[in-house]
């Protein structure tokens, strides 16, 4: 029983970055991945130098993402935990490299490329999302040894990510609705939720807390954006950087 259990665990963990992988590479396929075989860069597509490093490092996250997950599916834990260490120090790039790419996307004369939202306002949406991605991240470093908390908080802090993502799927595809990205993470959530389910017979904190944490924190970090304080701090840390 034991046995079917753990394998249930690690089918469900790797379809769900299966999915989280298909995402990716679906919204950044014209703007970054396949980018030379679409001919000329959409309007939306990031022309900076500083994007082309950001998305870089967020590729690279993804990529060690899907090799750390095939390494517990092939049963290479010690080199899988070694890695981990790797993969944490990345983590950290991602936070500090997403966090100046969002405050220089806010400084530009005309602010995040195809949002109708003051630039200030909007820049509460990366910031919330960089803010979740280092406290799961943070929280699985802590339960590293711990695998069923440990690999259930890095999806929370993967899926987490995925917010810029999603955002240019309906620019692809136009018939889908702007706030497709509730969507998709009440998608991932639900499968987690399964994964639960089926394996335990009850919703395991990560899923029932981090969920909550993760949808409710990115739906309201427009209208966080639209405070005053959110104002007086979202200018002050633009400032920081100055235009770009």
């Amino acid at each position: 029983m034991a046995a079917r259990f753990m394998r249930s665990d690690r089918d469900y963990s790797a379809w769900i970055v299966g999915a989280v992988l298909l995402v990716v590479l679906t919204g950044f396929s014209r703007s970054f991945f396949l980018r030379p075989l679409f001919g000329a860069a959409p309007d939306w597509a990031a022309r900076e130098p500083i994007f082309y490093l950001h998305g870089t490092v967020f590729s690279a996250w993804f990529a060690v993402l899907a090799v750390q997950t095939y390494l517990v599916r092939a049963g290479a834990l010690r080199l899988h935990r070694r890695s981990g260490y790797a993969a944490a120090a990345l983590g950290a790039g991602v936070v500090v490299l997403g966090t100046y790419a969002s405050l220089r996307a806010a400084n530009r004369p005309g602010g995040f490329m195809d949002v109708p939202v003051p630039a200030v306002q909007f820049l509460a949406v990366p910031l919330v999302e960089i803010a979740l991605f280092a406290v799961f991240l943070g929280l699985a470093v802590l339960q590293r040894n711990r695998p069923a908390s440990h690999k259930r908080l890095i999806l929370l802090a993967s899926i987490d990510l995925l917010g810029a993502a999603i955002a240019r799927i309906p620019l692809m595809m136009p018939i889908l609705p702007i706030w497709i990205d509730t969507i998709v993470y009440a998608a991932f959530i639900a499968a987690m939720a399964a994964w639960d389910l089926d394996s335990g017979r009850r919703l395991r904190p990560e899923t029932l807390w981090g969920g909550a944490a993760l949808i409710g924190g990115n739906f309201a970090a427009p209208f966080l954006g639209a405070t005053d304080a959110w104002q007086a701090a979202g200018h002050w840390m633009m400032s920081l950087t100055g235009p770009p």
